[in-house]
């Protein structure tokens, strides 16, 4: 039974925060777009990543090839000051403005933003600049703009959306408002059946192999992988052991966003058997993916 009957099939995202990570990705073959963020994904959230770290995926990507959709996978790029909440003074949507304009001159095919008022609200002024100015850098070949997962934690997503249409947004990134996408799948609905193909909903939240299946049954346009393990890092043996001779703690944190993080000196890279087997579980389902 074909369960999603998108026209140029259900687009693959995967999230990345460092350069190897982005390389094997885009090496993989399939993948629409990498979404590159800062800091630790897992962790915090993700931050804006640095300048060198975005041109050196951009030319890791340029290099590589998907041969499902004939285009090499586009760079998005998340655009976030800091850690935290999603409310954002002056100075700081000036930045997130700064950093759009870099982003995208050094090849970055779209950005990644959001920002939200006090009453949990899309801050539409804030919202409106960053779109301006991610199209004004792009004026011949229009550059792609994400609402992130600031959406789950709006107060009316209905509204949130119709507010996300008039900025000129392209996609959201949304669990349904839940701890994952699976939990979601029926607001995940509402909210493709809302946006009659005036913006595209991409599912985030936990996907994998095991529920890709049911969360594409929901209509969304895009799904959204972390595709990640964590391993323990060349160093962490011998940090060990001097933590515990010196009487230094290690964070053990394992609690952010419904994920389960490695300890403080884990590494988190990218799991390419995790996106073959998505892809396998799509292709049993008889779900087209571009």
């Amino acid at each position: 039974m074909l369960l999603h009957a998108h026209r140029a099939g259900l687009g693959v995202e995967v999230c990345v925060d460092n350069g190897g990570a982005a390389t094997a990705a885009c090496q993989l073959g399939g993948i629409d777009r990498v979404e590159l963020s800062g800091g630790d994904v897992a962790l915090t959230g993700g931050s804006t990543p640095s300048l060198s770290l975005v041109s050196r995926v951009v030319r890791h990507c340029a290099q590589s090839h998907n041969p499902r959709r004939g285009a090499t996978p586009a760079v998005h790029v998340l655009l976030r000051p800091r850690t935290g909440d999603f409310c954002y003074d002056a100075a700081e949507v000036d930045e997130m403005a700064d950093d759009a304009a870099r982003c995208l001159d050094a090849g970055a095919d779209g950005v990644v933003v959001g920002a939200l008022t006090p009453d949990g609200r899309v801050d539409a002024d804030a919202c409106a600049k960053l779109v301006a100015e991610a199209r004004r850098r792009r004026p011949r070949q229009t550059a792609s703009v994400t609402f992130h997962r600031a959406f789950d934690f709006v107060v009316d997503q209905d509204q949130a959306l119709e507010d996300l249409v008039s900025l000129g947004f392209d996609r959201i990134l949304t669990t349904g408002s839940a701890k994952n996408a699976s939990s979601g799948v029926a607001q995940l609905a509402h909210l493709v059946q809302q946006s009659r193909g005036r913006i595209e909903i991409m599912a985030c939240g936990g996907i994998n192999s095991s529920n890709v299946v049911a969360v594409a049954s929901s209509g969304v346009h895009s799904v959204h992988l972390s595709a990640c393990k964590w391993v323990r890092g060349p160093c962490s043996k011998s940090i060990e052991e001097a933590a515990t001779s010196r009487g230094l703690s290690v964070s053990t944190s394992n609690a952010v966003l419904g994920q389960n993080v490695g300890d403080e000196f884990s590494q988190r890279v990218f799991d390419k058997e995790k996106v073959v087997a998505v892809f396998a579980a799509l292709d049993s389902a008889g779900i087209i993916h571009s």
